[in-house]
């Protein structure tokens, strides 16, 4: 690991043992290949969004009754598998 994501990390541990929690994932799309036009990337939906647009498909996770799906130590360890995982096109 870098030592730049190392400071990432500890910055990251440091808030939760502040806050309790560092972030709301109430959901995943695994694959996706039109967010990161070019790549294979996934999609995190973060809940707390404060931005309130007229347009959002999202409400539930504004409003709060969207339940989480993960923690943040589930999420960073399927982001960890899948950035060591071969591509293969079958």
């Amino acid at each position: 690991m870098s030592p730049a994501g190392h400071d990432i990390l500890a910055e990251r541990d440091a808030h939760t043992r502040m806050k309790g929690k560092y972030m709301n994932i109430h959901g995943l799309q695994k694959m996706t290949l039109l967010d990161f036009p070019g790549r294979v990337a996934c999609t995190v939906f973060l809940g707390g969004c404060d931005l309130r647009c007229p347009f959002c498909h999202n409400a539930e996770l504004i409003d709060g009754t969207a339940k989480p799906v993960m923690d943040e130590n589930e999420l960073l360890a399927f982001l960890e598998k899948r950035k060591h995982a071969p591509f293969t096109n079958h």
